[in-house]
């Protein structure tokens, strides 16, 4: 692969002169030990910190590869030229230098209706000359037409090149692109669309399409080129970690405390450091700080200040489970399994709800109830199931799909000493869906719950799927998070009597993938931030089951949510979202979601109650609760660690 250099010359162009500006301070969310960092650069006017793309947007203008317009906007909805993407593509090789050093009186081979003549755009010529030599244009093209919009496949052909990929696409001609609109490429770029696609230079759409001929933004050019370069550090740069322990800013070195020892790296002068999504100056590192570098022939490519701590000295407690944590065994008629639990405290038991058991149309189960007196890690005793309501069995479902047997994924929560019990009845696979809320004074009783009704519906032709409904107090007000596939993750306010919904639908959390697998939702509050924790991939496969928990925070209860590193939950355009991964399959335990996060206000302890598929017992869903740690930035720590 070709060597990519980030130590680049800003060139003089009225499309992308250098601006002081850049991203957004984050200090607010970050450990004590950088709280005081601030970032080099402030956000452009146009694209503020919670525009999709400006993670991107603030690294490529960082390392003085795609910069913003010298009136402090960036105008990412504007189209970009293959003129400007030779311009990127040659910053990209570390060859901008060589590009203005060319002879400006040289011939290109390109015919491209006079671009070139009578010394017009002579500034332009020397990066086709290098993109030429170092063979970024397709050699069977006689015509540059540099003022055309660049397509996405002509940038992502383009890219392949500047990665050294050209053989490899090559060799992928002949196989089909997996996108709807595949027969749309052209034939010699299948290959280049393959290659973009297998190392998400440019992928699919959430349709699944490739849009081989639509104008890329410079929104969308700002990510491509991000990944692009983020593909060639992870092949061709050495990462090291380690404590900073002196900091020489004349000499430009950094002295880091690592497995091998101390050791000097230097760096060039326009180095900068990633930090929680936007990027300070050297100036600001302070001994101590925890640095990861990328290396090329030991000087640094890139850096980033590490906000997490070591495993060992965080760590969360993975409760001794003990009595009836759920059980499946035909031959002795038991059939208790716990999925997707729900736990709450009160009058001293605590209770844990979950899906119930699914038997059949005429005599579906209802919500299954457990109770530990005084300890979340048990002995817990199966109390039985609540009755489902009326409502569900008289609903207007799908005759192609007919009455659930089930009712799923419940929620809980206290107000004013009622007990709410929200619950989802839905025919799965499809978004016909109700999301239903029954009430009691006295959980203890499985025949005293009052059932109110559907609180949230949905349909086909919507763009969400009412279940996995969850209760969160917030700003003086309850709301109710809910969704699972289709657009993710959605909030919308709950009425004075937590029976119905009201007002705008907020948009929390979108994977923004084809399979948009995403669900679960569940929010708590902590220390002035909202953390909403999911489920991700596959439930309900048994030991194949790929379900695992994240989590993302935000200031506000309707968003926007990022994750640690600052990456937004709610992906966009080209974007996948961000989620701070807090828990995956470990040791028998496969699968692990459904969660519930519950503050215990007596003992101050957040505990997460989660399903697992157990793996020494044929996949039997599971009941495991863990109390959270917190690192020194907040953030929650599921696993347990030695």
């Amino acid at each position: 692969m070709k060597k990519l250099g980030i130590t680049v010359f800003a060139a003089v162009l009225l499309w992308s002169l250098p601006a002081a500006v850049g991203a957004n301070n984050h200090s607010d969310q970050v450990p004590d030990h950088v709280a005081e960092k601030v970032p080099a650069q402030a956000g452009f006017s146009d694209t503020d910190d919670d525009y999709w793309a400006s993670e991107s947007i603030g690294k490529m203008q960082t390392k003085d590869i795609f910069q913003g317009y010298d009136d402090g906007t960036f105008r990412p909805g504007n189209h970009v030229t293959r003129m400007q993407t030779i311009i990127t593509a040659v910053r990209l090789l570390g060859l901008e230098e060589e590009a203005q050093e060319k002879d400006v009186e040289a011939s290109v081979s390109l015919d491209d209706d006079n671009y070139f003549k009578n010394g017009r755009n002579e500034w332009a010529k020397g990066y086709v000359l290098v993109a030429l030599e170092q063979g970024l244009l397709d050699t069977n093209e006689t015509t540059l037409d540099a003022n055309e919009p660049a397509k996405r496949v002509w940038v992502a052909s383009t890219l392949v090149r500047a990665l050294g990929l050209e053989e490899e696409a090559l060799e992928a001609m002949t196989e089909t692109p997996d996108f709807k609109d595949a027969n749309a490429i052209p034939d010699g770029a299948v290959g280049y669309a393959n290659i973009a696609d297998e190392y998400d230079i440019i992928g699919g759409t959430k349709d699944d399409l490739f849009q081989p001929n639509k104008p890329i933004t410079r929104a969308q050019m700002a990510t491509v080129l991000d990944r692009t370069y983020d593909i060639w550090l992870e092949e061709e740069a050495q990462t090291v970690q380690g404590e900073l322990v002196n900091h020489d800013e004349e000499e430009r070195l950094l002295t880091l405390n690592s497995e091998e020892g101390e050791t000097d790296y230097s760096y060039g002068e326009d180095f900068s450091v990633s930090f929680e999504g936007s990027y300070i100056g050297p100036d600001q590192l302070e001994e101590g700080d925890i640095l990861s570098l990328q290396l090329i022939d030991n000087e640094i490519e890139g850096a980033s200040v590490s906000t997490e701590e070591t495993e060992e000295s965080v760590s969360g407690t993975k409760l001794n489970m003990t009595g009836d944590v759920g059980e499946f065994n035909p031959s002795e008629d038991i059939d208790d399994p716990t999925h997707d639990p729900a736990l709450i405290e009160h009058d001293g038991t605590y209770y844990v709800f979950s899906t119930g058991i699914s038997r059949s149309e005429e005599d579906p189960g209802g919500i299954y109830v457990r109770k530990s007196e005084e300890n979340p890690g048990g002995e817990w005793e199966s109390m039985g199931e609540i009755e489902v309501p009326d409502w569900v069995m008289n609903y207007d479902w799908l005759e192609s799909e007919g009455t659930p047997t089930h009712l799923w994924a419940p929620a809980v929560t206290e107000k004013d000493g009622t007990v709410y019990l929200y619950y989802a009845a839905s025919q799965f696979g499809t978004n016909q869906s109700a999301i239903g809320v029954a009430s009691t004074d006295d959980p203890s009783s499985l025949e005293s719950w009052e059932d109110h009704g559907p609180v949230v519906e949905s349909e086909e032709g919507d763009d969400y799927n009412a279940i996995d409904g969850s209760p969160v107090y917030a700003d003086g007000q309850w709301w109710l998070t809910f969704g699972s596939y289709w657009e993710g993750v959605k909030l919308q306010a709950l009425n004075d009597n937590m029976t119905e919904v009201e007002g705008e639908m907020h948009w929390l959390q979108d994977r923004n993938y084809e399979v948009n697998a995403v669900e679960a939702p569940n929010i708590v509050e902590r220390d002035g931030f909202y953390y909403l924790f999911t489920s991700w991939d596959t439930c309900c496969a048994g030991t194949d089951s790929t379900y695992k928990i994240a989590v993302g925070r935000s200031d506000s209860i309707t968003g926007p949510y990022v994750d640690r590193d600052g990456t937004p939950l709610k992906g966009e355009g080209d974007i996948q979202n961000g989620g701070t991964i807090i828990l995956d399959t470990e040791d028998n335990q496969i699968g692990p979601g459904g969660q519930d996060v519950y503050h215990d206000e007596n003992s101050d302890t957040y505990y997460l109650a989660h399903h697992y598929y157990d793996g020494n017992d044929d996949g039997t869903p599971r009941l495991q609760i863990r109390e959270l740690a917190w690192t020194e930035d907040g953030w929650p720590v599921a696993r347990e660690y030695d």
